[in-house]
C-alpha cells in the first residue's frame, strides 16, 4: 500500500511503489518526494527502479527528490553515483531538508 501525501504542491511517498508512481507521473505535482527511512537494504535492482522512477518523472516535466535513506541504502546510492544522475542537491538527509528543496524547486520554476 502506497501513502501519499501533498503537501503544497510536493508528492511524498511512506512506502513507494515505484511502478505505481511513474503510472501516475503526468497527474503528480513538479516535486516527488522519495523519503527511504524504513528502507533498510537495497540492491542494484532497487537502485534501478529508483533511477527509472527518476527518469520516467523527468520525462514528464517533474523532479525527485530523495530523503532519509538509512546508511546501507545512503552508501549503495553513493557507491553508484546517484548524486550524478539525480542531482547532489536532490539526495537529502531529512524530509525538512527535502520539502526545503522541493520549496527551491518549484519557485525556480516560477521566476
Amino acid at each position: 500500500h502506497t501513502r501519499f501525501r501533498n503537501v503544497t504542491g510536493v508528492q511524498t511517498c511512506a512506502l513507494p511503489i515505484f511502478h505505481d508512481i511513474a503510472l501516475q507521473a503526468e497527474t503528480l505535482p513538479p516535486v516527488v518526494v522519495l523519503r527511504l527511512r524504513n528502507m533498510t537494504a537495497v540492491d542494484g535492482t532497487g537502485l534501478s527502479a529508483i533511477e527509472e522512477l527518476a527518469e520516467e518523472l523527468k520525462a514528464k516535466g517533474r523532479t525527485l527528490v530523495i530523503c532519509g535513506a538509512p546508511s546501507q541504502p545512503s552508501g549503495a546510492m553513493r557507491k553508484a553515483e546517484f548524486h550524478e544522475r539525480l542531482g547532489q542537491a536532490n539526495i537529502c538527509a531529512s524530509v525538512q531538508e527535502a520539502l526545503d528543496r522541493a520549496a527551491e524547486i518549484i519557485s525556480t520554476r516560477r521566476t
